[in-house]
């Protein structure tokens, strides 16, 4: 190769050129004088042909002289340094990162109109009463106008069918008169923060007063989408129905992640997932915050299976219920290390998980449990305040096989409200404020038959849960067994053939509860 040939002959001339300055080097390797790797020249004594310190003077009338190498090529053309061929194609030195534009939460309209290529697909913003969406690539402002939601859209559907892309909205506010509808394409639609403070500009997407419709619409065979660093205002005020902020439905759920968003003032639901026709899958609610919102903030109803989906981070600060999980299809859906200012209802729902979240004031309970809810954790959450008589930590209406455990429920009188005959195959143990575990020893006196013993649960325990040891001979008797099963107590006694006998000396019975 013509390339390999030029780097033998520069490494032979630069070893020539030092042998006749005095200087011996071992020789070069191939390959190491490469186009993209600086070549570092040690501090020599010309003279004496050794290493000398930084800054000491070298014999000027010694030192090395270097020529030219011509390559055959001209003055400001550019090569392949690979094959040494002209080429006139564009060189990109450097990136912009949409970072670099736009710091928290400001941005330089001059910055957008003046790149020719962006770290997006398109790059929309707003400047005065007109809106434009700048293709990333070609640097064209591809669509403009006085519509938000037209302009927004239009980059949407522009997009690559198959491979997608990204489309960036600089901060401002953007009116919305109808919903935004998600491509079909693997897509990002990114804001530039979800800051709505004084002196905090984000990225808000806000509904037009009278539009009468939700923001943001998945709806169609869309996967591996995100949603990011937006606020989302639902202007409730000026509506007269109700309108979920973000509505996903059948296949125009699966794969998206929902992430660092900032949701306000809804008249529904903030973000209602559906699957009426098909299944839902790997539906990630990530670090979203909720607030003043007119009706709940998550709501899942699974006619089609609803499954791997996750709520994760999340701050509902907002009417309830703060999460539903609805039909028997919500198989394996989470809610975790979050904080709720109302309940989450679960109907039907199997192999969910509820943990590690914070649930707060919540009306009449924290926790619900109806539809023959199946197979679900309930475990380390904590319910800090208690709203009046009558209230609940968890309620289990309807349901089994329930692992309900390390919740702190000690704001409640009654923590757990448990229909009968239910979670009969279930646990519900190690709860702090809820004791379901106790044990100890009762000694029964000698010249008498029986012994109360309280086991101060917070439950009344089934013979199944009690287990009862003599450590010590049982005397004159033969026999011992409990029975009398109340809130507080059970008696233990002692006898011979079914029959109660005295004592004839101290028996000492160690004992304990476990609720299974």
């Amino acid at each position: 190769m013509k390339a390999d040939r030029d780097r033998r002959i520069i490494g032979f001339v630069f070893i020539m050129l030092l042998a006749v300055s005095g200087v011996v080097y071992a020789a070069i390797p191939q390959n190491t004088l490469r186009h993209n790797a600086g070549i570092v020249f040690p501090t020599v004594n010309a003279t004496q042909g050794y290493y000398v310190g930084a800054n000491q003077i070298i014999d000027a009338a010694r030192a090395a002289a270097f020529v030219t190498l011509d390559t055959g090529q001209g003055a400001n053309e550019l090569y392949d340094m690979d094959q040494n061929v002209l080429t006139t194609s564009d060189v990109n030195f450097s990136s912009v990162e949409a970072d670099d534009l736009y710091v928290r939460g400001s941005y330089n309209v001059t910055q957008l109109a003046m790149y020719p290529q962006q770290p997006a697909s398109y790059i929309i913003w707003r400047d005065g009463s007109t809106y434009y969406a700048k293709n990333g690539t070609t640097g064209a402002i591809d669509y403009s106008g006085a519509d938000a939601a037209t302009v927004i859209q239009a980059a949407l559907n522009a997009l690559h069918p198959t491979y997608g892309g990204t489309v960036y909205i600089a901060p401002g506010i953007y009116l919305i008169y109808q919903p935004l509808v998600m491509p079909i394409c693997p897509f990002i639609l990114r804001g530039g923060s979800i800051g709505a403070t004084a002196g905090v500009e984000g990225t808000c997407l806000k509904l037009a007063d009278g539009a009468e419709c939700e923001i943001i619409q998945l709806s169609v065979w869309s996967s591996f989408s995100l949603i990011t660093d937006l606020y989302l205002d639902g202007n409730r005020d000026n509506q007269v129905g109700d309108h979920y902020v973000i509505h996903a439905v059948d296949a125009g759920a699966r794969d998206t992640w929902l992430q660092r968003l900032f949701i306000r003032f809804g008249s529904n639901t903030v973000v209602y997932v559906e699957s009426p026709l098909a299944a839902i899958w790997n539906m990630w609610i990530d670090n979203v915050m909720v607030e003043n919102n007119d009706y709940g903030a998550f709501k899942f109803v699974a006619t089609e299976p609803i499954t791997r989906s996750w709520i994760i981070n999340c701050f509902v600060y907002s009417s309830s219920p703060s999460v539903l999980l609805h039909g028997a299809n919500c198989l394996g859906v989470g809610v975790s290390d979050g904080y709720f200012l109302s309940r989450i209802e679960l109907f039907s729902c199997q192999h969910c998980r509820i943990v590690d979240n914070t649930i707060d004031v919540p009306t009449s309970f924290g926790v619900s449990i109806n539809g023959n809810a199946l197979d679900t954790i309930i475990s380390d959450n904590t319910f800090p305040n208690l709203l009046g008589t009558g209230t609940y930590a968890i309620t289990i209406v309807a349901g089994d096989y329930l692992n309900i455990r390390g919740n702190d429920v000690r704001s409640y009188a009654t923590p757990f409200d448990i229909t009968a005959g239910q979670n009969t195959h279930g646990i519900i143990n190690s709860n702090i404020g809820y004791i379901t575990e106790n044990s100890g020893t009762a000694t029964l006196w000698n010249l008498t038959s029986s012994i109360t013993v309280p086991h101060d649960l917070s439950y009344t325990p089934t013979a199944g849960d009690i287990s009862v040891t003599p450590i010590t001979n049982l005397s004159n008797c033969t026999q011992y067994w409990f029975d009398t099963i109340g809130a507080a107590n059970f008696v233990i006694h002692v006898g011979d053939a079914g029959a109660e006998k005295n004592t004839a000396a101290n028996i000492v019975f160690a004992w304990s509860v476990d609720r299974h």
